[in-house]
């Protein structure tokens, strides 16, 4: 862990990648790999780009000039100057500790551009682009995770959109939602020949209406009475207004299409037209006589003059922030116009004049002064582009000229330029210049402070509860938080947000203010997350490191917490208030409900204000039960008329509106039916919308707030069809995480049933084209811009209800039943189109069929950033119930291996296996159930699609109905069968669950006696090293990486003690007499720190006796021998504290150190030092670390037990065992109050001690037989748990309130700790269980015969104990799974076939191609040892009863003449036609040599008898000797150590004591050839022979490869050409000294390699003709333990190697580089290449047995 910064692990953290909410630590992990945007386009680039442009299209309509669009970014423009970064990062500081000021906007996802134009002579220019700009430009976006949109308001205006003249406010409001949405351009002109359409303003001012009234009667101008007919004063506008009325008023027909009214609607179209026409003629000639007459402005009197479009780009750029940042102009300019033609009005203003038609010069100069206009704010940008086109009659027709779709092109090819600049731009300045290394999420934290400012706006009154919850900030000494509740709608949110607005007035000082509105964004759903957020936010404002260990589940994180408020509390010394609104909102995932996270006691500094619901969940009843002190409990009232009035004022003087008296009284009496904020502000809203002139009758209120929300429903219906709203608002409703704007429009484009309604009354505007008109769902959000607000979902601002009673009301109106999953069909199936969605749609009221219909939505691809997808789908399959069949559901989702990949690297893995557990709860789907027990077992080594296809492979055992499972398999055969890289593909399910207790089983490691510690992720663990006893190793396994790291120190460090594990680091401590040393468990670096270098002052003589790790790992205490005590922080090694105990050493029983935020060393002593004698009794010395004071003393009637005491429930108590003659005493120490509360006789001795670290519970095993659960607060037992056999060990998981006891018949036995629940039992172990340990997800149990099993705890717990160790499954490969008694295998010399042997004393031969058992042959004798020889010979050796027979496994007959007894050991030929026993009698041994052809045997006495530990026969490489490798006795390794002595005069220990020995066959005397050094008769004593050329064998001796000429008798090092180094010697060629032993040796076939395993975790392929490593260089990779087994291909292309921890690795034989690496589920007993070298065939396992065979897969090219 890094010193230097207090925030050195927090790249890690931010990714938050065990939990997300969805469970949402997700988010933040894999961004795809993203190119840099354009700015600037190269020379060549242009020219390209021009030459395209010249270029004539073949197409009938042009596509755009695309090819080259390149991101590019500037050097200049990417350049972010420190000074930005440390001004941004000191504003997100001030963000973090709750400063509401200078809020920055949140970050943008979107690019929304609007498009100003005229419609009807641009109708060309905007199907271009829509078909060509649109679809190149999403694409462009989409890989930045952008969505992309350009809203077209003009595309799909009806007659009906234009009866309340809102269409072109509502333009406007939409080009001010792109200003504020849009990341980069937001607007662009294309402008033509016409000026646009010009209305008669909507609103005039009283004195201005008044003003034209008056002159156009003084003038006598026509059509005066119509401006009182169509303009009616609004009293309620502030200023007073006229408005225009609605067409309707006067033509009822406008716009209608019901059957039946054809003629009326004419008529009134062309009523309208012509009043319009006259309204405008006489609006005009009034403010004309005006401006003269000097009674009204220029400005005034243009806009009865401009066109909507010059109103469009006024707004869009001409007053528009920074438009050379966000806009573009496109001018086309047509030449050559033929007023004579038809159609040039559709292109041209024109006029009538003297019944001529004339082109409009108004029109043109108005048109044109606006052009003039732009240059000069966009003159920098250069994005203003001209284009001459020439006219042809009927106008702009690309199909039909040539000129005009090259026009087209560049006018496509420009857009797309100027749009990637500018987004690319927009990219770059966005970049966050905040560092990544905070734990807050900023995205989430500024979500919360935005809302919290809304909801502070209108706030008004509750001087109340404000003056409450002031009170308890500033005053409160209860330390308890603060409840404030209420039913809904009554203003809690509003209330919550002003306390923390308030904060800093009620202060007047620095503080630090949290607040989260739960359930309004992805990471406030569910308490895990919203815990982990407010904990880093405190963690990033105090700058402290948050220990991963602490947070990783909820458990931890619960029990992490109050630590942390502590931590946090004391480093800041400031206030701190936490807001958590709305716990009622939360999801009920890890019993938020409960409330077992809510801390019961806060630091003196800080307060916790909730709210919640009276009665949802029943959360208050909860918290009542948890506070029974209802001090602090706050209702919020109903509001008050007086705040009513306040609020009615404030509102409406926002709104610039009032209301009569008469609209005020109605306002009243409704508020007081129902005097709620939510209440009050619907009516407002209602009330806004009362113009002066509104009839009574027409004032509608209703008289509760669920009435008041289905009116708003009731009128929307009204003006929109209750088809469109019911689904719009639907989705809204549903939509997992909200909806975004685009997803909005793109899934209503989507919904068949919404356009077959919207297009009634006409087609279509686009052919092939049918989507959602973007004005009317602009209209929609107009009317809804009250009740929804934004949120942010995985990077995008998604559209949310205002309140929950608006989801609730939504939801029973809109989405329940049939309805609700018709809508979250169309919204999985909207999700599931990664390329859009072009589908065949009838509208039936049009009688037209557009056949794949372009609904024109934005794609959505399968990737890892677009994390709503993968949340989405899932989510909405389920929830659409029968509307999406299960085949969709599957093939697309739950069973898609593309889907599970990208989630899986996406989101955490949890949150998929919530979605299925979801899915199989709703559907009782068994193909999705048993994927979900997949996920549960293999929670690890998925995160590639190669890695997840080869655990699926070799996981899933599936039935032939399970048909989507199949193709879920066939989808990973593909995957890696399609590989570019080698693997290794299991060919049947070998590791598919049993239903018994073994397939728990997920570890074995044998040489292992004891557990030293444990943790809830770590075991350490002795290794007793198999030729001595006495001579301890120690091991170290990760229950999440599965893996088992060997400890290693320096050969000089001499511990002193067993190490220490510091589980939190990933550390290993060992203590030596004058120094420690730390080992690194996650690179394999030692440390080593001198106790002198640390302090001084320490003694020379002394040495540690004892040490102890602090509860949170971050402080070690060691005693010395002196009685001198030295406290180190791990991470600094610096010292923290010394003391010196009166005390002997020896008599310390016990330390205990507690967590840095109360550091306290607790030392349990049995003699004390006093002035007169040592008194032989117990005391618990307490030192506060840093304290003045010595220190407190308890005194006990009794002496501690050493190793049986630990401090628990929040380190307030200590509990210890006391040494009593006839039984031992339970003790427990209050450590805040110092004195003894507990003394508690127990009935025997006890043996051992687990105490919780945060509840008041202890558990005991005691001799008498049993364990007991203590309740440590009082004494009492509260539960004893008896077993039948005795008592060997148990394991506590305080988290999961679970024992686990082993006996001394290998039985485990699980409780339930504090209920007594008693779970299945089951055997795991032939012999006596000696230790257990309990971690998060797995025990581990170590047995009399010193193996180690690490067991999955969810299959323990989920299993029939009683079950026979069988695996009962059918199918392919299933005979081979169910095999579990293998003892040996080898594989035919022609790859047909696996022989196998096992306890039942047969042979089976299965085939290779099938896996089937084809042969099951009796032999009567358990084959230890199988080899496969020609002619479907196998010979087979019994080790124990010394019997070797050889069988024709073909014909299933044994050789009987070839039968032997007394075998020691067998080897065959080359060529597997000679079989070579080692026998022996009573008086001698011998060699006995059968040809297997001709059946001839052949007999060699051996001239000396050797004694032996152990012995086998092998045979060198030109068959001529036979070598012996003997393991001698301890008597020989003695006499030969002392003939080293007297002829060389030293000898260095050697750890593996083999003697060989070689044997002529030619000449066949007998006789024994040592292997010895040189000159001398000592022999070499090695690990490994091995055959190497001719005569020559290879002899390892620790990492020296020695070869021994047999022929001369010569043995010794050879050395390498040119640089003299040693010939295959570790040492020389790595260029750092290697003590480690060669403990793996193999010679590929073609002698050209030698593969060597070493002891440190190198596997060297060593050329065997020079002597050199392959590539002369050290491997790039390693195993992390000792490499044990290697295996070289017949080929010799490959070599597999496996070290300890069985990680099997697999090598190109050429080069020396890893391709594939593999983790073996259990240790490897056994490993062979087949013949022709395409399967690896592995035996695992020790008891539970299994093959595993893998087909190579070379690569595809």
């Amino acid at each position: 862990m890094a010193t230097n910064s207090p925030r050195s692990d927090r790249t890690s953290v931010s990714a938050r990648s065990d939990r997300s909410s969805v469970s949402a630590r997700s988010d933040r992990s894999s961004v795809s790999n993203q190119k840099p945007g354009i700015t600037r386009m190269s020379s060549l680039v242009e020219k390209n780009l021009l030459v395209k442009k010249l270029q004539s299209a073949k197409s009938k309509v042009a596509k755009p000039v695309t090819k080259n669009i390149q991101p590019t970014t500037s050097r200049e423009e990417s350049k972010i100057t420190e000074e930005q970064t440390k001004k941004a990062e000191a504003k997100f500081e001030r963000l973090l500790e709750g400063c509401l000021d200078d809020l920055p906007n949140l970050p943008h996802s979107t690019v929304r551009i609007f498009m100003s134009s005229t419609f009807s002579d641009m109708r060309a220019e905007r199907n271009a682009i829509v078909r060509e700009v649109n679809p190149f430009l999403e694409e462009y976006c989409a890989k930045y995770d952008l969505d992309f949109q350009i809203v077209d308001m003009r595309w799909g205006v009806t007659e009906d959109s234009q009866n309340d003249h809102s269409v072109e406010k509502i333009c406007l409001l939409e080009v001010e939602n792109c200003q504020n949405l849009s990341l980069g351009p937001n607007f662009i002109f294309i402008s033509g020949d016409r000026y646009g359409f010009r209305p008669i303003p909507v609103e005039i001012d009283k004195e201005e209406f008044d003003t034209i009234k008056k002159l156009a009667e003084k003038n006598s101008l026509s059509d005066t009475k119509l401006l009182d007919i169509w303009y009616l004063l609004d009293e309620n506008a502030i200023p007073p207004l006229y408005i225009l009325q609605p067409i309707r008023s006067q033509f009822k027909f406008f716009g209608d299409h019901s059957c039946g009214c054809e003629e009326q609607r004419a008529n009134d179209y062309m009523g309208w037209s012509k009043t319009f026409k006259s309204l405008q003629t006489v609006l005009r000639k009034a403010v004309t006589l005006a401006c003269k007459a000097k009674q009204l402005s220029k400005d005034k009197l243009h806009k009865y003059f401009y066109s909507v479009t010059e109103i469009e780009v006024n707004k869009g750029i001409l007053t528009a922030k920074e438009p050379n940042l966000h806009t573009s102009t496109y001018q086309r300019d047509l030449h050559g116009l033929d007023i004579t033609d038809d159609t040039i009005k559709k292109y041209v203003d024109t006029t009538m004049e003297n019944g001529k038609m004339v082109f409009d010069g108004e029109a043109k100069l108005l048109r044109e002064n606006i052009r003039k206009q732009i240059p000069s704010v966009l003159k920098k940008s250069g994005r203003i582009h001209q284009y001459q086109v020439k006219w042809h009659n009927g106008g702009i027709n690309p199909d039909e000229h040539v000129e005009q779709r090259d026009y087209i092109r560049n006018l496509c090819a420009d857009l797309i330029k100027d749009i990637c600049e500018l987004v690319d731009k927009a990219r770059e300045d966005q970049k966050g210049m905040i560092r990544t290394e905070y734990y807050t999420d900023y995205q989430e934290v500024l979500h919360h402070q935005h809302f919290c400012k809304l909801k502070c706006e209108t706030f008004c009154g509750r001087d109340d509860v404000l003056q409450q919850s002031k009170e308890y900030i500033l005053k409160d000494k209860s330390r308890r938080p603060l409840i404030l509740y209420a039913p809904s709608g009554a203003g809690k949110t509003s209330v919550m947000s002003k306390i923390l607005q308030n904060l800093p007035e009620w202060f007047d000082k620095p503080h630090i203010g949290i607040i989260r509105f739960l359930g309004t964004s992805p990471y406030s759903l569910n308490i895990y997350d919203v815990l982990y957020g407010v904990c880093g936010q405190l963690a990033d404002c105090a700058k402290l490191l948050m220990e991963p260990e602490g947070y990783n589940n909820m458990k931890k994180l619960v029990e992490y917490m109050p630590r942390l408020l502590r931590r946090v509390s004391a480093k800041v010394k400031k206030p701190i208030v936490i807001l958590l609104d709305s716990l009622d909102q939360l999801s009920a995932k890890d019993d938020s409900y409960l409330l077992n996270w809510l801390p019961r006691e806060l630091p003196p500094n800080l307060r916790m204000i909730v709210s919640t619901l009276p009665r949802e969940h029943e959360i208050l009843d909860t918290l009542q039960k948890l506070f029974p002190d209802t001090t602090n409990f706050v209702e919020v009232p109903s509001l008050p008329d007086k705040t009513c009035f306040e609020i009615i004022d404030k509102y409406l003087a926002k709104k610039k509106r009032a209301v009569t008296q008469i609209q005020n009284n109605k306002l009243v009496r409704a508020f007081r039916k129902c005097p709620g904020p939510l209440f009050l502000k619907l009516i407002l809203n209602e009330a806004v919308n009362w113009n002066s002139y509104t009839p009574i009758i027409a004032l509608t209120l209703k008289d509760s707030v669920q009435g008041a929300i289905n009116l708003l429903f009731e009128n929307m219906e009204k003006k929109f069809g209750q088809v469109l709203i019911s689904h719009a608002l639907g989705y809204i409703t549903v939509a997992e995480n909200g909806i975004s704007d685009l997803e909005w429009e793109d899934v209503l484009s989507c919904d068949d049933e919404v356009l077959d309604d919207v297009y009634r009354y006409h087609d279509p505007p686009v052919d092939g084209i049918v989507q959602m008109p973007p004005v009317l769902l602009a209209r929609i959000r107009y009317d809804l811009k009250e009740y929804i607000v934004e949120r942010r979902s995985f990077g995008k601002t998604t559209l949310n209800w205002y309140h929950r009673q608006f989801t609730e009301t939504a939801h029973e109106r809109y989405a329940t039943g049939s309805a609700g999953n018709k809508l979250h069909k169309v919204l999985a199936q909207y999700f599931m189109a990664n390329d859009g969605i072009k589908r065949d749609i009838k509208l039936h009221r049009r009688g037209l069929t557009v056949e794949k219909a372009d609904r024109q939505v934005t794609k959505q691809p399968l990737v890892v950033n677009n994390q709503r997808k993968l949340i989405a789908v899932p989510h909405h399959i389920t929830r659409a119930g029968n509307q999406i069949d299960s085949s969709i559901a599957k093939s697309k989702c739950f069973c898609n291996l593309n889907f599970l990949t990208v989630r899986i690297q996406s989101l955490p893995l949890s949150t998929l296996v919530d979605d299925m557990t979801e899915y199989v709860d709703k559907t009782n789907d068994k193909e999705v159930a048993l994927l979900r027990k997949f996920f549960l077992v293999s929670k690890t080594g998925n995160d590639s699609r190669t890695n997840l296809s080869i655990n699926l492979l070799s996981h899933l055992h599936v039935k032939e109905s399970q048909k989507y499972l199949k193709e879920l398999l066939q989808q990973a055969k593909d995957t890696v069968y399609d590989s570019k890289s080698p693997l290794l593909i299991p060919v049947f399910p070998y590791l598919a669950p049993s239903k018994d207790a073994s397939s728990a089983l997920l570890k074995i490691y044998d040489d292992v006696d004891d557990i030293i510690s444990s943790s809830s992720e770590s075991v350490l663990m002795t290794h007793v090293k198999e030729d001595d006893d006495d001579e301890k190793g120690y091991l170290v396994y990760d229950s999440i990486s599965n893996d088992v790291n060997q400890l290693s120190h320096d050969k000089e460090f001499k511990p002193v003690m067993p190490p220490i594990l510091d589980h939190s680091a990933k550390r290993i401590i060992n203590l030596g007499r004058d120094s420690f040393q730390i080992f690194h468990l996650n690179n394999q670096v030692t440390n080593m720190k001198k106790f002198s270098d640390i302090f001084e002052d320490l003694g020379k003589e002394i040495y540690p006796t004892m040490s102890c790790l602090s509860t949170d790992f971050v402080h070690l205490t060691i005693l010395f021998s002196n009685g001198d005590v030295l406290i180190i922080d791990t991470n600094s090694f610096k010292k923290v504290d010394f003391i010196t105990l009166r005390e002997q050493a020896n008599d310390v029983s016990n330390i205990i150190t507690t967590s840095t935020d109360n550091l306290k060393i607790i030392f349990t002593i049995n003699t004390v030092a006093s002035e007169n004698e040592y008194e032989k009794e117990g005391v618990v010395r307490i030192h506060v670390v840093g304290a003045a004071e010595k220190g407190k003393i308890v005194k006990a009637n009794h002496t501690f037990t050493r190793g049986l005491a630990a401090v628990g429930f929040n380190e307030n108590l200590l509990v210890g065992t006391g040494n009593r003659e006839a039984d031992d005493t339970l003790t427990v120490v209050n450590l805040d109050k110092v004195r003894i509360t507990i003394t508690q006789d127990c009935s025997s001795k006890v043996m051992q001690l687990s105490v919780a670290q945060y509840h008041a519970l202890a558990a005991i095993w005691l001799e008498q037989g049993y364990v007991a659960v203590y309740d440590i607060s009082n004494g009492e037992v509260v539960q004893q748990l008896n077993i039948n056999n005795s008592i060997t060990s148990f394991g506590v998981s305080w988290i999961y309130d679970l024992i686990v006891i082993g006996d001394n018949q290998g039985q485990l036995i699980m409780y339930e700790a504090q209920t007594g629940k008693h779970f299945e039992d089951f055997k795991a172990e032939n012999n006596e269980i000696v230790k257990v340990a309990v971690l998060e997800d797995q025990v581990v149990t170590v047995s009399k015969r010193k193996s180690a099993k690490v067991w999955v705890l969810r299959t323990l717990l989920n299993t029939d104990g009683n079950q026979s160790s069988r695996t009962d499954v059918n199918g392919e490969g299933s005979e081979q799974l169910g095999h579990k008694d293998m003892i040996g295998f080898d594989v035919d010399l022609k790859g047909h076939c696996i022989i196998t042997s096992s306890n039942d004393n047969n042979l089976r031969i299965w085939s290779m191609d099938s896996f089937q058992l084809k042969k099951k042959i009796y032999i009567g004798i358990t084959g230890h040892k199988v080899s496969a020889a020609v002619n479907s010979i196998c010979i087979v050796l019994d080790n124990q009863a010394h019997t070797l027979k050889v069988f024709d496994f073909e014909e299933g007959s044994e050789k009987k003449r070839l039968r032997a007894r007394h075998v020691l050991s067998f080897c065959l030929g080359e060529d597997h036609k000679t079989l070579c026993i080692l026998k022996t009698d009573e008086n001698n041994q011998f060699i006995e040599i059968i040809d297997l052809i001709r059946l001839k045997p052949k007999t060699i006495p051996l001239k000396q008898k050797l004694t032996y530990e152990s012995i086998d026969l092998s045979i060198n490489k030109s068959e001529r000797y036979l070598i012996l490798r003997v393991k001698i006795l301890e008597k020989e390794y003695a006499d030969i150590k002392t003939l080293c002595l007297r002829q060389s005069g030293g000898f260095l220990p050697q750890s593996h004591k083999h003697r060989f020995y070689a044997i002529d066959k030619i000449q066949a005397t007998g006789e024994l050839m040592p292997c010895n050094r040189v000159l001398t008769k000592i022999p070499h004593l090695g690990e490994i022979v091995c055959p190497y050329q001719g005569n020559v064998m290879m002899v390892t001796t620790g990492d020296k490869v020695m070869f021994w000429d047999i022929s001369t008798g010569k043995c010794g090092q050879r050395v390498t050409k040119g640089e003299k180094l040693g010939f295959m010697y570790l040492t020389d060629h790595l260029r750092k000294s290697c003590d480690d032993t060669s403990l793996a040796m193999e010679q590929s076939n073609d002698g050209q390699y030698v593969a060597i395993g070493y002891e440190d975790g190198y596997m060297i392929v060593w050329d065997a003709n020079t002597g050199f490593p392959v590539g002369r260089t050290e491997p790039k990779k390693r195993h992390k333990a000792s490499v044990v087994t290697i295996s070289i291909s017949p080929d010799s292309n490959w070599v597999a190697s496996r070290c300890l921890n069985n990680m099997l690795i697999f090598w190109d034989i050429t080069t020396g580089i890893d391709v594939v690496q593999l983790k073996i589920p259990s240790d490897v007993q056994q490993m062979k290449f087949t013949a022709d070298s395409k399967h690896l065939v592995i035996k695992i396992g020790v008891h539970a047995t299994r093959i595993l065979v893998y087909k190579l897969h070379p690569a595809q090219q």
